[in-house]
Formats: structure tokens, C-alpha cells, sequence
């Protein structure tokens, strides 16, 4: 089978509603032959303008943006709901990788299909960088991470090797010594990238997170498990230097985001009160444990 093939089969009902994200220059369905709604974080426009050096004309039209800062169920008219979604080398980008998922799956109906096609770290310059694991995961959501993350640009940067040379080709090939591939960026440079996109806000496209088949199913069973989503997930189609893998969403999870803790001043003074009584008292405690420990200094010296 063909990679498309791969990735448009598994069950998809394309003739029932779907979603594409991200589609970009090179969507894997296709207007008119199926029932699908193309979503994007920009406008067809701005892809353009973005990737007007590129050379790529035929950047998809968007249906609806999916605007940066709001939930996809809320950039949707009419409250559609999908039978099925895909998305191709889009996950790696994005800094909440599990937050976006179950953002995809808020909008799908009870049995719908994700498909989701990744790049393998072992065959791109991800090759040297560590395996994303839950807790990287669980961070992120729970910050609900906006930009890519220090980190997140840091390991990029630092551990990406050029595999367009030969030294690049044979680290890929032997998969054994970052020392010998060619090195994309220095760690100062990375450092440097890390200082501008905390001090101006701006964004920084890399792969926020690197998986490989068995990597990703690992992570995502034990999300599962977790409760945090609430799927069945396919054993990874694996060719060419990347993998597909399927979600099928079964319910709405059993755990929801948990928040930020925050006191309303106003309309919280009680509670406000309370807090500040704990924390007095709790100041006074170490005092006196403090105090006590110093006198027992000084008998223990005296002795």
C-alpha cells in the first residue's frame, strides 16, 4: 500500500464528515473526493506569505482557523462534530502535544478515527535526542504550553545533526555517536535562540517532541490508562522513515485539565484570611523550630 493509502485507510468513512489539520501545501484528502474540512492555526494568506520562499502555490484553503489561544470546539460553526481526523508531521510541532489531541477529540463523534502520521526520530535529525516521555507530556498539558518551551527548544537545537553530509549520513546510518554528525546548531547558538524567544514571545517552530512507533504507543497506553484520554490505539504502520498510527476515540476522559489555582481577591477574602493565617503560622513554627535547634547547639557545645 501506498503511504496515503496507509493513512486514508483503517476505517475512515471519508464520505462522512472529517477533519484535516494542518494540510498545508500537501494534504492527504482531497476536496470534492471527500467529505473533509481543512483547519489550520493561520490563514491560507498567511501560509503563503510564510512560505512564499518556498515556492509552494498550492497551499490548501482554510475552512476555519483554529486561532491560537482558543479551543478548536470554539473556532468550529455550528458545533460540527467529526467522524474521523487526520494529521501529518503536525504533533511533533506543537508544544502541548497532548492537550492538542484531546482538543481534536473533543470535536470527533464516539468511534471516530484519528490518524496521525509522525516522523520516526531514528531516520531525521532527532536521531541523537532523547524519547519524549509521559512526564514531559503531563508538564506541558498541565502548563498548558503555549510557545515551545526552553527546553523544548534547547534539546532541539542542541542535539539536531545534519544527516545531508557524510558524516550526517553515516551517524544515521550507525546510530551511534552524536560526537561525529554534523551539527546543525552549537549549544550557544541554541542557548541564544532560547534567550530571543523568552525575551520577545515569539514563536519558534521546532519538534517539540520526539517519538519512535513503539515510543508513542508506550506513552499514549499509559496516558490512556491515566484517564487523561479515553481511546484505542492502533498497532504503527511503520515505512520510510516514519509511522501511522490510529486513535479511535471510545468516551470523554475520566480526568479533566486541573486548572490553575488562583484567589479572587474580591470576591475571596475569607478564603484570602485563612491563607495568610497558615502562612503566619506556619512562619512562626520555623521560628521556633529554629530556636530550639540553636539551643541544642549550644548545650551540645557547652558539653
Amino acid at each position: 500500500m501506498t503511504r496515503e493509502e496507509n493513512i486514508r485507510g483503517g476505517g475512515l468513512p471519508l464520505n462522512l464528515p472529517g477533519l484535516e489539520v494542518s494540510p498545508l501545501f500537501r494534504p492527504i484528502t482531497l476536496k470534492g473526493i471527500d467529505n473533509v474540512y481543512y483547519t489550520d492555526c493561520c490563514s491560507a494568506e498567511d501560509s503563503r506569505s510564510k512560505h512564499a520562499n518556498y515556492q509552494h502555490d498550492e497551499i490548501m484553503d482554510i475552512d476555519f482557523i483554529w486561532t491560537p489561544g482558543k479551543r478548536l470546539r470554539d473556532c468550529i460553526d455550528n458545533d460540527m462534530r467529526f467522524n474521523w481526523a487526520i494529521s501529518s508531521h503536525v504533533l511533533e510541532h506543537v508544544p502541548d502535544p497532548l492537550g492538542w489531541i484531546i482538543e481534536v477529540f473533543e470535536v470527533l463523534h464516539p468511534g471516530a478515527i484519528f490518524t496521525l502520521a509522525l516522523p520516526d526520530k531514528r531516520f531525521c535529525f532527532d536521531l541523537f535526542r532523547r524519547n519524549t516521555d509521559v512526564a514531559d507530556l503531563i508538564d506541558v498539558w498541565v502548563r498548558e504550553q503555549k510557545l515551545p518551551s526552553p527546553r523544548q527548544i534547547f534539546d532541539f537545537l542542541s542535539r539536531s545533526v545534519d544527516g545531508s553530509g557524510e558524516l550526517g549520513k553515516r551517524a544515521f546510518e550507525v546510530a551511534k555517536r552524536f560526537e561525529d554528525a554534523d551539527r546543525s546548531y552549537t549549544d550557544d547558538q541554541a542557548l541564544e535562540f532560547v534567550k530571543y524567544v523568552w525575551q520577545t514571545g515569539n514563536y519558534l517552530d521546532v519538534h517539540c517532541s520526539v517519538f519512535t512507533p513503539e515510543s508513542f504507543v508506550e506513552i499514549f497506553n499509559q496516558i490512556n490508562e491515566l484517564g487523561i484520554i479515553n481511546v484505542k490505539i492502533s498497532e504503527p504502520i511503520i515505512e520510510n522513515g516514519e509511522f501511522i498510527v490510529k486513535m479511535i476515540k471510545v468516551g470523554e476522559p475520566r480526568i479533566a485539565h486541573p486548572g490553575r489555582f488562583y484567589v479572587d481577591v474580591d470576591s475571596n477574602n475569607d478564603c484570602l484570611n485563612q491563607l495568610k493565617a497558615d502562612l503566619d503560622h506556619a512562619r512562626r513554627a520555623f521560628e521556633d523550630a529554629v530556636l530550639i535547634q540553636n539551643k541544642l547547639k549550644d548545650e551540645l557545645n557547652r558539653k
